[in-house]
């Protein structure tokens, strides 16, 4: 057994878990050790080592700290407790926690909250009301920030036995005042409804130093989109419109406390012997609420700095730098202390009014803006910013990296987020070859879940670069999981370098390349930053590599469909088509569009305007005011200025910005949208339609020497099964970028490694196999079906063989029979309608993460298969399903056993949209 004399370091040290007081003096609560150790999204906890903590008491904590579980070590026992069941507590065994800590870490993180009301909604409900508060003093709605940040400070100096609250010296000029302006009896009652949380019989205490200490970027990020997106209330709770400016330059994404962190202590580690520096200087020029800032000030706890710090923040919004200078002014008097601490924040662009002075460390997540968001003014100042290595459509977040570049020392580290194109993406290389020019690459990460951001779907990079001496790269690819991204960072706090394909993220090292050994020419390959190959996890496509020798770009040439340049100019739905006078109307060509594609057909057609050709080519304006009066006074003209502003266009601005004349030559077979999940991918009917927006799949080889034209209709037909298939996508989504809706971009730079049968030339040797695939896709797919259920599970099962993943990775040995039920979820069926007790349904969520952390996902598929649903509990059911969910990808039978739950609650008159939330994402 290890030892117990540090319980709390023995946690963090097996799970990479950063340390942080939770209370802000031992004087605030004595009795005994409390800390919080965090993690990603999901698996923080609180710790205490005390001869006793009240149950409520506890569980106000966690509560406060906007996390679920507190974990006390009494004695040789560990009582275990969530904040929403504060008398519902489990105890273990100390020695069995220390010694078997996966499984104890397991429990806590599949041990999720039921009560939705955290913290955060908690106290953006306050915001709410305060802004109800402001708007009823007739005061200006931006005001709501200064008179909220007040009375947070005076609510907790209520709860302060000394009676101080939060110093004066951090809240904005003038607030005490505004606060004068509001009645001190509506004052009271929100304190008084603000204080506590009502669970039954019970009340949870909201600790506001604990909340500003722990929940802060989450609380202060939320009021401050609820400020500038939704209006205040008024006495009647009518909503008018927003009445604060919302940030006009870029997207705005806040940022994730647990990714701050983990870059922050990165990024610092990366400047070498901290302790050297008598004094550093630490800068965020686009800093929001400073979470970014606050999370370096942390950082540099946990690492013992003793020199001076200078916290420099930038932002073009006043509420921000307001927000900034609470959470930065009470984080520095915790720790250092004033004496040691200087704030610098201002309301400033940092694009165009840079610092003064070189800083050691640049922590940022810029705003983020793709080329077609952003104005004329903004693309010409981004491309004079970037000059010849903006590439083709540059993001505005890679102008506040050059920006940070220019202000950090040379011997310095710049931190960042950014848009995952901008590391992964080929017209971006140029770019990454000049920033590893200018300093090193400490490490580069991409996340592909893209529900990081609270209210964005975005998919995320990281990048940290260094200007001293690097001898290797950090590389970190996060799949889509949610909890991967946590799982890595935790790994990356480990320095646990591996390529697990179980795990869900990749973290690896390679030998840095410094700026003196790049080729002159990025176009040698050799870059210092990922291409779209950073560490993938590709289990499924290195066994279906076993037994296909043929990937997507052997059987088919994927082409870019039409990019218009302005949809709402070029592309008319079939009302619009036909309201134009016929003589116009030839100008324009049938289309399928991503929008008129569902279910594996073509639901609608589009219709694209076309001026090329012998017949319909337009040399100038008075040829298209001519030919084209009324569509070019309807749709043209009102656009005018935008069509202009595309690049090349300027002259000819009624074309489109690329028309793909190449396809009407040699037209593709399939269509598939630009982003696709099964479904998603159609015969390219009727046969002359152009190909909009999304991708043509042109057939490479014409065997029509070998095959009859019967048989090449039904080899198509089966390819139309088989790319909707469910096993095709699995492999997809190894290679391609998902969506937040579960799509994944089909753009060649990603799907064509994928591998896939060559049916045309094996067509003797699968005939079985391609005559049920072609039925399926001419009865199903092709054509309305009669029987939406049909066939699908014998579908996938074909597809699944083909591909040979019907096999256990790794020793090719065919999986077990679906109608064996594992023993450990026999149980479940003996106990039928009265379920199991939630001690064995805990075990069983273990069970299941270390069946999958050995890879073992057959025997998980067996589960489900096997299970009568029809005779199992509703416990029994979400356990298996909500307990499965985070491995759904390598589950054959998970989305048919999720829709045979669904339909055996929806019989039994259960809420099924409410008890199967978030599962059909």
């Amino acid at each position: 057994m290890v030892s117990l004399d540090d319980r709390i370091g023995i946690l963090a040290e097996q799970h990479g878990l950063a340390r942080a007081s939770l209370f802000r003096s031992r004087n605030t609560y004595p009795q005994g050790d409390h800390e919080v150790l965090l993690d990603g999204a999901y698996g923080s906890f609180a710790v205490s080592v005390a001869q006793d903590v009240d149950p409520i008491e506890a569980s106000s904590w966690v509560w406060s700290s906007n996390i679920p579980h507190h974990v006390l070590f009494k004695g040789d026992k560990v009582r275990v407790l969530r904040w929403d069941r504060p008398d519902d507590a489990t105890e273990f065994d100390s020695g069995r926690v220390l010694d078997s800590p996966a499984d104890f870490y397991n429990h806590l993180r599949s041990d999720r909250t039921e009560d939705r009301r955290s913290i955060v909604e908690h106290s953006v409900l306050l915001f709410n009301r305060v802004r109800s508060l402001v708007q009823h003093a007739e005061l200006p709605d931006e005001k709501s920030i200064s008179v909220y940040l007040t009375l947070l400070s005076l609510f907790a100096g209520e709860q302060q036995s000394d009676g101080r609250g939060i110093s004066e010296q951090v809240l904005p000029a003038g607030a005490r005042q505004l606060l004068s302006s509001i009645r001190s009896s509506d004052v009271e009652g929100i304190y008084k409804d603000f204080q506590t949380l009502q669970l039954g019989n019970r009340s949870l205490a909201a600790n506001v130093a604990l909340a500003m200490r722990h929940a802060s970027g989450a609380i202060f990020q939320e009021a401050h989109y609820t400020l500038v997106q939704t209006p205040p209330p008024d006495l009647f709770n009518y909503l008018g419109p927003a009445v604060v400016r919302k940030p006009a330059r870029g997207g705005v994404h806040f940022t994730p406390p647990f990714l701050a962190r983990a870059l922050s202590e990165q990024v610092l580690l990366s400047l070498g012997d901290l302790h050297s520096r008598k004094h550093i200087a630490i800068a965020d020029i686009a800093c929001g609420s400073a979470a970014f800032l606050v999370e370096a000030l942390r950082a540099l706890e946990r690492f013992k700095y003793r020199g001076r710090i200078t916290l420099i923040g930038r932002d073009t919004s006043q509420v921000a730098i307001d927000m900034a200078r609470f959470v930065l002014g009470m984080a520095s008097n915790e720790w250092p202390g004033s004496q040691r601490v200087t704030l610098d924040l201002a309301v400033a662009d940092s694009l165009r009014t840079k610092l003064s002075s070189p800083v050691d460390v640049v922590v940022m997540n810029p705003p983020f803006g793709s080329w077609q968001e952003l104005d004329l003014m903004q693309r010409s100042y981004l491309s004079e910013t970037l000059r010849k290595t903006a590439g083709a459509r540059p993001d505005l977040s890679t102008a506040f990296v050059e920006c940070a570049l220019d202000i950090v020392k040379r011997d310095g580290a710049v931190a960042t987020l950014l848009p995952a194109n901008a590391l992964d993406a080929k017209s971006a290389s140029s770019w990454r070859h000049h920033l590893a020019e200018r300093k090193r690459v400490y490490l580069s990460a991409l996340f592909d879940d893209q529900t990081i951001f609270s209210h964005a779907r975005v998919r995320v990079g990281a990048l940290i670069l260094s200007g001293n001496p690097i001898d290797e790269t950090i590389k970190l690819h996060a799949g889509i999981n949610p909890e991967s991204a946590g799982d890595s960072l935790r790994a990356l706090r480990l320095k646990r370098w591996a390529i697990d394909d179980e795990a869900g993220f990749s973290l690896t090292i390679e030998p840095s390349r410094t700026s003196s050994r790049i080729p002159s020419s990025p176009s040698s390959g050799a870059e210092a930053l990922p291409d779209q190959n950073l560490g993938r996890l590709r289990p499924l496509t290195r066994i279906a590599k076993q037994t296909l020798k043929t990937t997507i770009a052997d059987v088919f040439e994927v082409r870019q469909g039409i990019r218009t340049g302005e949809n709402a100019a070029f592309v008319l739905n079939e009302a619009q088509w036909s309201e134009l006078p016929i003589a116009e109307r030839r100008f324009f060509r049938a289309a399928i569009s991503s929008k008129g594609i569902a279910t594996g057909r073509v639901t609608r057609l589009f219709h694209v305007f076309y001026p090329y050709g012998e017949a319909h080519g337009i040399e100038n304006e008075t040829q298209l005011r001519q030919w084209l009066p009324h569509y070019s006074a309807l749709y043209l003209e009102p656009n005018r200025q935008k069509l202009a502003q595309r690049r090349g266009k300027a002259s000819r601005w009624w074309e489109l910005s690329w028309p793909r004349l190449g396809m009407e030559t040699t037209p593709p077979t399939f269509v598939s949208k630009y982003w696709a999940k099964p479904g998603g991918i159609v015969r390219h009917t009727p046969s002359d339609a152009m190909v909009l927006q999304g991708f043509g799949w042109v057939v490479r080889q014409s065997p029509e020497g070998e095959l009859a034209a019967n048989e090449r209709q039904q080899i198509e037909f089966a390819y139309l099964s088989f790319l909707n298939s469910s096993a095709f996508f699995n492999l997809v989504a190894e290679h391609a970028p998902p969506t937040g809706g579960g799509q994944f971009d089909m753009s060649p730079r990603y799907i064509l490694d994928i591998p896939v049968p060559d049916l045309f030339k094996n067509y003797r040797s699968l005939e079985r196999e391609i005559g049920a695939l072609s039925e399926f896709a001419a009865s199903h797919l092709a054509a309305k079906p009669d029987d939406p259920t049909g066939f699908e599970a014998e579908i996938e099962a074909i597809a699944t063989a083909i591909l040979g993943l019907d096999r256990k990775p790794g020793n090719g040995r065919a999986a077990s029979p679906a109608s064996t039920l594992p023993l450990w979820a026999k149980p479940f069926v003996e106990k039928g309608m009265d379920g199991t007790e939630r001690g064995y349904r805990v075990r069983i969520l273990g069970k299941i993460q270390e069946l999958a952390q050995s890879g073992n996902y057959v025997e998980i598929n067996d589960a489900l298969e096997a299970s009568p649903v029809s005779q199992l509990a509703e416990t029994s059911l979400m356990t298996l399903l909500r307990g499965t969910y985070r491995f759904k990808s390598q589950l054959r039978d998970w989305n048919g056993f999720r829709d045979r739950v669904a339909l055996e609650l929806d019989q039994r008159g259960q809420n099924v949209k409410r008890l199967l939330i978030g599962l059909y994402e």
